[in-house]
């Protein structure tokens, strides 16, 4: 048996010594995103001859899921044994890159003309300097002292005064050249200070930094026949995020209309660039729980009780106290409600650079069926509110993201949209209504009393609210309003309104109260609430009921 190993062993070790090695640099061409991990799908190119090759694929990002990885030939050929190396790895040329070249060339002639020109002002200031010091220089040698010169004849006097003046004024004509050449050189060295760090960040762009941490895959590779073919990976990744934005446009004329502007904001630190890559997201959580959960048996038994631990009423009681102690379930995680998964896939290519910038991609808008009326509540507002009863009529999962919101093309706010499923219904509100106004009060019903009458076991109130349209607009109104209520059966409560109600307890919220109105321009409406209580003497009402 050792004997058979060893041979195995050895002869692995001979068929990998027989392989040629190669490298196959490769790049990412599509992407898709999730909500916690991404899909990565990259090519690398091959030309090889028949046999058996070793293809070394480098620069593969460190955080990589590596039992993730999938790797398949898109060409003729057997893959075999797949490996990975983290450290140590060999040293290979990159392949060309025309564009990154292009730009270095760019940056070391500006570079050099930047140089080039700050050498021409340092040489004024030079021309300058040397100027204004033979200046000072002639001018001390003519203010010398009466007798230095005199020794001289007058025609060599006149002489050397003429070179004085002479060489003076050629001194100072060398320094207002140099002065007004100066200033045109100075803007041309800020103009290319400019260009060179537009230039810098442009081979930035194209070349960042190098990733901290990267991995080479080894892929064995069996050819029958010389064979210039492709290597498709696939492997998850986490590092890279999306989410929707919306733009909500609610227009009344000419018939109600919500129009849905969709963006999807992405955003990645894979420590990878995408350059021209296929980009898609979809709403499945890949990460998350896909199966229910298993549901374990639950057991109650119950035991004696320490009396001695026990404390107060409790160990003072006379009757027996039984503890029912529960067998613990398993923890278990929730289950996240998905519904339908969408993806959505971009028609262009995307650029995408990791941890340096986020893009936003438009999708197609959408318009939904909406109704429009207004929302009052007067005992918290004073005025009413526009309100959209939208119904998703896109056949899309509408995801939740935060929105903004027009209304007859004014701008009102900003909100969140909920998730909304195919067919489902939400209300949306677009701002408030300033011409619709709210008035709540309790009636008064004598001089110092505000509609009160409070005995010891009774209690009436009675509310007043009025409506009133200012607005130039017919509105259908939704007015909501309360009235307290008991759940003991000592504690009566009565209520009338004037009109009645449309709606009590909707939605099962008790207490509740709803009218629908419609509100022409310029009319007001006026509703009466009067609410009783009572309750038995010998008890007394703790708990606020009124606002």
């Amino acid at each position: 048996m050792l004997r058979a190993c060893i041979f195995l062993i050895a002869l692995l070790a001979a068929a990998g010594a027989a392989a040629d090695t190669a490298w196959a640099p490769s790049r990412v061409t599509a992407v898709t995103i999730y909500p916690s991990v991404a899909e990565i799908t990259r090519i690398a190119e091959f030309d090889l001859d028949a046999g058996r090759h070793r293809l070394l694929v480098p620069d593969l990002p460190g955080e990589l899921l590596a039992d993730t990885l999938r790797v398949e030939t898109l060409s003729a050929g057997q893959i075999g044994a797949l490996g990975f190396r983290e450290a140590r790895q060999p040293a290979y040329d990159p392949p060309p890159r025309p564009a990154i070249d292009a730009a270095e060339r760019n940056v070391e002639r500006l570079q050099d003309a930047l140089a080039a020109t700050s050498a021409e002002i340092e040489a004024l200031d030079a021309a300058i300097a040397a100027a204004e010091a033979s200046i000072r220089f002639l001018g001390r040698i003519g203010a010398a002292p009466d007798g230095v010169l005199a020794s001289g004849a007058p025609d060599t006097l006149a002489a050397t005064a003429d070179m004085i003046a002479g060489r003076v004024q050629a001194a100072h004509a060398e320094a207002r050249a140099a002065r007004l050449a100066k200033p045109a050189l100075e803007r041309q060295r800020d103009d290319l200070r400019a260009e060179l760090d537009s230039a810098r960040q442009a081979l930035a762009a194209l070349a960042p930094e190098p990733m901290a941490e990267t991995r080479l895959l080894t892929v064995d590779l069996v050819l029958d026949a010389p064979t210039a073919g492709t290597l498709s990976l696939r492997y998850l990744t986490g590092g890279a995020t999306w989410e929707p934005s919306y733009r909500l446009s609610l227009d009344r004329a000419p018939e109600p209309r919500l129009r849905v502007e969709r963006l999807i904001g992405v955003w990645q630190n894979t420590g990878e660039d995408w350059q021209g890559v296929q980009l898609a997201v979809s709403t499945a959580e890949v990460a998350e729980q896909t199966a229910a959960s298993r549901l374990r048996p639950r057991l109650l038994r119950i035991g004696a009780i320490d009396r001695s631990r026990l404390a107060g009423e409790f160990a003072a009681s006379p009757e027996p106290v039984v503890i029912v102690a529960p067998v613990p379930d398993r923890m278990v995680g929730q289950v996240r409600a998905q519904g339908l998964h969408f993806r959505y896939r971009f028609p262009r290519p995307v650029d995408l650079m990791t941890g340096a910038e986020s893009v936003l991609l438009p999708l197609a808008p959408v318009d939904l069926d909406v109704r429009v009326a207004a929302r009052a509540t007067p005992i918290r507002d004073r005025t009413a509110f526009v309100n959209a009863a939208v119904t998703n009529t896109s056949g899309e999962l509408l995801l939740p993201g935060p929105a903004t919101l027009t209304f007859d093309g004014a701008l009102v706010g900003r909100t969140r949209l909920p998730s909304l499923a195919a067919g489902a219904e939400a209300d949306i509100g677009f701002g408030p209504i300033a011409g619709l106004k709210l008035t709540r009060y309790v009636e008064e019903r004598s001089a110092g009393d505000r509609g009160m009458i409070r005995r010891s076991n009774d209690l009436v109130e009675t509310v007043v609210i009025e409506v009133e349209n200012l607005t130039g607009d017919g509105w259908p109104l939704r007015l909501t309003d309360r009235v307290p209520y008991s759940e003991q059966a000592d504690l009566a409560i009565d209520w009338t309104a004037d009109p009645r109600p449309t709606r009590t307890d909707p939605d099962g919220r008790r207490g509740l109260l709803e009218w629908d109105i419609d509100l022409a321009p310029g009319a007001s409406r006026r509703v009466t609430v009067t609410q009783e209580l009572t309750w038995p003497e010998d008890m007394t009402l703790d708990t606020p009921i009124f606002d």
